[in-house]
């Protein structure tokens, strides 16, 4: 498929997904995350493929949400009926669940800035690794906006609750050292030896048996939705919308 703002390339077992947009650090508007849904939606049929790796052009992973183009959810259609604009608003959800379905194996490779819904995509995949000097942050309630998404049962499971509530409630910016003993991310390397790390990575998951490799990641995901006793992120895009509409 043609995509206005990912780059896909593919080495073997291993398909790599680039967002594009480096003149904006990759900020994240409703395209981009309609692309990304599709992107990942079509992997699941590419079967030779066994690991997938998110990354981005530039000099960021993900600067977070595109408010000079009114953010993520808009779609600048005034003939829009209520059904299509609650549509509209789980666009980052769709994305995230595309990303986290994959049968395939993912890793995010993460540079730079992973901000707001950048650091959601990269809580998505499976593996995280990022280079020295990478900062991460969750500013939505500084933005006098909730964290959706299906992030934050995504975040406790993989931090705890108390690190998520802290990362979430004062959104102060958390340095790659930190991410990292918190056990976010698995890896932080030079970013000179970024690639070489992520590409062993991937290398060495692609080697793996293929059957045993995938129903580890079926385990995984099933214990892991154990934990979010039951699943309430349907209504993500309706808590950020009514929090569009107050006056903050």
């Amino acid at each position: 498929m043609n995509y206005k703002t990912l780059e896909i390339e593919r080495d073997g077992a291993v398909a790599y997904v680039f967002m594009n947009r480096p003149e904006r650090r990759n900020a994240l508007d409703h395209t981009i995350l309609e692309e990304l849904a599709e992107a990942f939606t079509a992997l699941q049929r590419a079967f030779e493929v066994k690991v997938v790796v998110l990354a981005g052009r530039g000099k960021s992973f993900s600067s977070g949400a595109d408010r000079k183009e009114g953010g993520p959810t808009n779609r600048r259609a005034e003939d829009d009926t209520g059904r299509a604009r609650r549509y509209a608003s789980q666009v980052g959800r769709r994305a995230m669940a595309a990303i986290t379905d994959l049968e395939a194996m993912t890793i995010a490779k993460v540079h730079g800035h992973a901000v707001g819904g950048g650091f959601c995509l990269a809580l998505a995949c499976d593996f995280r690794i990022a280079a020295s000097g990478t900062r991460f942050r969750i500013p939505e309630v500084e933005l006098a906006v909730p964290l959706t998404w299906g992030a934050v049962p995504r975040l406790i499971y993989e931090v705890g609750p108390l690190r998520a509530r802290e990362w979430v409630a004062l959104a102060d910016w958390i340095e790659a050292e930190e991410a990292l003993d918190a056990g976010f991310l698995n890896r932080v390397v030079a970013a000179d030896s970024l690639d070489d790390e992520v590409s062993r990575w991937a290398e060495k998951l692609a080697a793996q048996p293929e059957l045993a490799l995938h129903m580890t990641k079926t385990q995984f995901r099933g214990y892991a939705k154990t934990a979010f006793f039951g699943d309430a992120t349907e209504t993500d895009g309706d808590i950020i919308s009514a929090a569009a509409q107050t006056d903050e």
